[in-house]
């Protein structure tokens, strides 16, 4: 009976991988950076209890025993005492485990094996992490547990890694106050959000104002003197709008934020997208009709009009805007992508059909790739509901990667251009904020690729982002540089709020694990706080667009529109405020919480992440249910340890 049931157990988990799962088409490099990857191709790593119980289908371990628990124990063990990171990572699916049925992951402490965690039920591709610092030992090993009684269930795992080159560090004995994390979540309730939650700024049914005056009111003359017509709707400014009040919830469970977040999404669906000739526009005026029906289309824009759509779908995994979100990347990538050349074409006519130089000069533009991956890709992709569609953006992310380093990677600097390169002026995008964008992009996504391709380019060598880093602060005023006018000065002349903001989000992802950058952050975040908030134009406050090089403002009239304009709004300081609220708490050694919102059916399996960054979920806290746009959503409390 045991063989029989064997039989037909296999027989299912073989329809399961290559009907229900869809195959797995990771692209696998050997690295010597990585302790251990195992794309599954074999099982020759691994102990196995009963060379029956666990086999490989098309690159997953599958478990095929039917009454008795089984181990899959990896044969080689680690010396891991002198290691200060170590972290283990690996894709699971279960489906139909009874209450009695479980996969499990153990690990050995060198004296016995302790229980990380166990799934039941059924739980959909999803990539989990676990911080193994504290049970570092001279002989660490890995196994997994499973049983499994019936025919009709499966078990898989696929893409293991142990690594030691990016985790968790114990947090400091001390820290400046200034990174605390709730003093972030207190900085966007009482800093920035004000001046996005007036009625002015809340626009009607998701139609938010591109341009306002200091005081947060619309422009009084509209049409301003150089002829900029100032009540024209930026597309790419009312997705990143959108995308702060989503972010905004996430960090606050401020319900009427995504209530927002929902109204520009629908806004923007249904007025930006160009149903004659394909693709969105990229400006509209007041009442929703195009602007230019016949503008051209950059990938840059398009790129962020994906933005609010992608933040939305993030925090209550609506499909309708992830099919949107799905929509533009697969534009992007059939229209917009050079494979020729390996490149993102700066942009398309208003027919989809000729190429677009931007700005004349045969070269190519860092934001085209860039901003795919910064937008939308790099927040969607691990939550995406299909598994075959999370590592195409996962593969895609690694292309865009892989292009810029051939295109724009030159003395340690990603250029804004291909053809600028070495022109240390800070203009056409060669400044501090597009470089260690690409620098911070680049090592998210490192952490996300099993052999970690682009760890030595990040972080070792003469030219590492540490560099970088160091460079663009300028320590004889403790604030931060806009852009490098060599390979070791920097400009002197002050710096904008979206550089600063992109500076100090960088590093303080790389002092969540040297910790060697607190006295930095201390400075630059208590000088944005003084610089960048604005104390002085009505109630509303908000933040500035830049300061100079001592932090001195720049005498903005009260009818200026730096503080809202079609470049500037809410999305760089409300993702700020996320990131240090995250950083801060992880950095206190406390746990992160973040907000959700998801239908009732979803509330339990719902793939959660602290944003961009990789962590433990460890417990989720049901709440009431609230409406938007005529839909019940569960709102829930989603609680983070081991961010990175």
């Amino acid at each position: 009976m045991k063989k029989t049931c064997k039989y037909f157990s296999c027989i299912l988990t073989l329809l399961f991988v290559l009907n229900a799962i869809c195959m797995n088409n990771q692209v696998v490099y050997a690295s010597s950076d990585v302790n251990v990857y195992d794309k599954f191709t074999t099982l020759n790593q691994w102990d196995i209890s009963n060379q029956y119980d666990w086999i490989i289908v098309n690159g997953i371990a599958c478990n095929i025993n039917c009454t008795e628990e089984s181990t899959l124990t990896l044969s080689q063990s680690f010396h891991t005492l002198d290691r200060k990171t170590l972290t283990l990572r690996f894709d699971l699916r279960t489906i139909n485990l009874d209450s009695d049925e479980y996969l499990a992951v153990d690990v050995y402490d060198g004296q016995g094996w302790i229980p990380l965690q166990e799934w039941n039920g059924t739980v959909d591709w999803k990539t989990v992490d676990f911080n193994l610092k504290d049970y570092a030992n001279s002989e660490l090993k890995i196994r997994f547990r499973a049983k499994k009684d019936s025919p009709f269930a499966f078990i898989g795992i696929d893409n293991l890694t142990i690594t030691d080159r990016y985790g968790t560090v114990p947090a400091p004995a001390s820290l400046p106050n200034i990174i605390a994390g709730d003093h972030w979540k207190n900085h966007f309730i009482h800093d920035v959000k004000p001046f996005w939650t007036t009625d002015i700024a809340m626009g009607e049914n998701g139609n938010f104002p591109t341009y306002r005056e200091m005081d947060g009111s619309i422009p009084d003359p509209i049409i301003h003197e150089d002829g900029t017509d100032r009540s024209l709707r930026y597309v790419r400014m009312l997705s990143r709008q959108t995308y702060a009040y989503a972010m905004g919830y996430l960090l606050t469970g401020d319900e009427e934020l995504l209530k927002l977040s929902k109204k520009g999404c629908n806004w923007i669906k249904n007025h930006g997208k160009d149903n004659v000739n394909g693709g969105w526009y990229m400006t509209l005026n007041q009442d929703g009709t195009p602007a230019n029906p016949n503008e051209d289309k950059d990938a840059q824009n398009l790129s962020y009009t994906a933005m609010g759509f992608g933040s939305y779908y993030f925090v209550t995994r609506d499909e309708a805007m992830e099919n949107e979100v799905l929509g533009i990347r697969d534009l992007m990538f059939n229209k917009y992508w050079d494979a020729t050349n390996e490149r993102m074409m700066d942009g398309l006519d208003y027919t989809l059909t000729n190429e677009i130089d931007l700005r004349n000069d045969n070269a190519y533009e860092l934001v085209a790739a860039l901003d795919n991956i910064n937008a939308y890709m790099l927040i969607v992709q691990p939550v995406l509901r299909d598994y075959t569609r999370r590592n195409q953006f996962l593969s895609d992310m690694q292309t865009l990667s892989d292009s810029m380093i051939k295109h724009f990677y030159q003395d340690g600097i990603f250029w804004g251009t291909s053809g600028n390169k070495g022109i240390y002026d800070g203009k056409d995008h060669n400044d501090f904020g597009h470089s260690l964008k690409t620098y911070w992009m680049m090592l998210q996504l490192d952490k996300r690729l099993p052999d970690h391709p682009y760890h030595a380019l990040l972080t070792e060598g003469d030219n590492s982002v540490n560099k970088w880093v160091n460079l663009a602060y300028d320590d004889n005023y403790g604030r931060w540089a806009q852009y490098p006018t060599s390979q070791t000065t920097h400009n002197e002349d002050g710096v904008s709020w979206w550089v600063y903001c992109e500076e100090d989000q960088l590093t303080a992802t790389l002092n969540l694990a040297s910790q060697d950058y607190s006295s930095i952050l201390e400075n630059t975040l208590d000088n944005w706080r003084t610089d960048f908030v604005d104390t002085v134009y009505g109630n509303n406050r908000g933040i500035f667009d830049g300061v100079q090089r001592d932090g001195s403002g720049h005498n903005w009239p009260a009818d200026s529109t730096s503080k809202a304009w079609h470049w500037k709004n809410a999305y760089h300081e409300t993702e700020h405020a996320l990131i240090m609220y995250i950083i801060g708490r992880q950095m206190e050694g406390k746990n992160v919480e973040l907000y959700f919102a998801v239908p009732e059916s979803q509330k339990e399996t719902f793939i959660a992440k602290p944003y961009m960054y990789e962590g433990k979920e460890v417990n989720r806290e049901y709440l009431h249910t609230f409406e938007v746009d005529g839909q019940q959503l569960r709102k829930v409390k989603v609680t983070f340890t081991d961010v990175y």
